[in-house]
């Protein structure tokens, strides 16, 4: 029972109609097997976790004369003063444990995600892989300050997280009074989603919203007035705290890909993309790198 499966269940479970409707208070009732087993391995999980936690929170409150090498999440917790020199956490273990498997799923599937549908993109537009190219083999220096003043690239990955974001709609929120928005109303205990994906073809912002056009970002376009249209890493206090790197670790990739292969698919690939842990392909994408 790998931690990876159980969070790929558990993300498959919440694309489901049952979750849209009822929220995660309906997988809670374990009226269903596969719910029932899905608590079950969610329980031993965060029972490690608890274990786990209070084992290291015992050690890094001991006072030692040794200097301390490794890092995880619990050292890090401490350091950011959710632990105080009592070894008394300001939050509970409970909360600790979420904000791991925030971390946790968070990183796991939606950067790999991100990287596969650009060089998917830069397979199927061998135009733009060469302008991309061009850019990226410009500067011999590759440290973040020339990684971000690729503007080509940079418009390259917003437009494909614009095509093919990692979730069609997310997040269902119940809400807790009635509200008034325009001329909808919404009842207390409604279930509402936010149209993730359906922002990205929304024309007053993406004029010929299925057509891949990376151009449509360069400053004074109106892709780049959709701020609050525009969020694949939600926006706000409650933004991504992987977002800067999430961004880094796909634009480095494609620029050294780049700098070493010209990227092809495979003939006879059909795509199609379907709702599971995230939207993703079908299958499996069978690209071919060739070596310049």
């Amino acid at each position: 029972m790998g931690l990876s499966r159980v969070v790929s269940e558990n993300s498959t479970q919440n694309a489901t109609l049952w979750y849209m409707l009822f929220g995660a208070k309906f997988f809670d009732l374990g009226l269903r097997k596969i719910d029932r087993d899905l608590n079950r391995k969610i329980a031993i999980i965060r029972s490690i976790g608890r274990d786990t936690i209070n084992l290291l929170v015992g050690k890094y409150c001991e006072k030692t004369d040794e200097p301390e090498t490794e890092t995880n999440f619990v050292k890090m917790a401490i350091e950011s003063g959710y632990l105080n020199g009592k070894g008394e956490l300001h939050i509970t273990t409970e909360e600790l444990i979420d904000e791991f498997f925030t971390f946790y799923i968070g990183g796991m599937d939606t950067t790999a995600h991100l990287m596969g549908m650009c060089f998917y993109y830069l397979a199927i537009y061998p135009e733009m892989q060469e302008r991309l190219r061009k850019e990226a083999t410009a500067g011999e220096n590759l440290d973040l300050s020339a990684l971000n003043k690729l503007e080509y690239l940079d418009n390259f990955v917003n437009e494909t997280n614009r095509h093919y974001g990692f979730m069609l709609s997310i997040f269902p929120r119940e809400a807790l009074k009635d509200h008034q928005l325009g001329h909808i109303a919404v009842k207390k205990g409604t279930v509402v989603m936010f149209n993730w994906l359906g922002n990205y073809y929304y024309e007053k912002y993406f004029p010929k919203p299925m057509e891949f056009n990376p151009d449509r970002w360069t400053d004074g376009g109106k892709a780049a007035e959709a701020s609050y249209v525009f969020i694949p890493f939600s926006t706000g206090k409650r933004v991504c705290v992987g977002k800067r790197l999430a961004l880094i670790e796909t634009k480095l990739l494609i620029v050294k890909a780049l700098r070493r292969f010209r990227i092809k698919l495979k003939e006879g690939y059909v795509h199609k993309m379907v709702q599971r842990n995230l939207y993703e392909p079908e299958n499996p994408i069978p690209l071919l790198f060739e070596q310049i």
